[in-house]
Parts: structure tokens; sequence; C-alpha cells
């Protein structure tokens, strides 16, 4: 799976946000990782990592707006 950094590059930066922020994860929020899905959170090597994070913004956006989420 390739995000933010290109096919084949490990580091750097090859694109803008708006061309992988529909890749962070789509619905509800993702209660496991499965890495047949085509989103980033899902993937097995980011879940745990980055899923606190989005938690933390998604219950910020309620905390402003209860009618929106991340």
């Amino acid at each position: 799976m390739t995000f933010m950094h290109g096919e084949g590059n490990t580091s750097g930066y090859n694109g803008t946000w708006y061309t992988y922020s529909d890749k962070i994860y789509d619905g509800p929020r993702p209660s496991a990782p499965n890495a047949s899905k085509a989103y980033f959170v899902y993937q097995p090597q980011y879940y745990e990592k980055w899923m606190p994070f989005f938690d933390f913004i998604d219950s910020w956006i309620n905390s402003i707006n209860s009618t929106q989420s991340f």
C-alpha cells in the first residue's frame, strides 16, 4: 500500500494533502486493522499508532459541532 511517500519511497512527500485525505478511513470508526481495505488506518502497521489520534480529533470536532465527525 502506498500513501504519502509514493511507490517505492520511504521518505519525502510526493503529493498534496487532499490527494490522501480520502484514504484515511471511510464510514464508521474502524474497530480493527484490515490489510485488505485500501485506507491508511486499516493497515496493521498504522492502526494502533494512529487511532488514538483520530479518536481525539473526532471528539474535538464533536465538542464543537455534534453533527460532524472526523
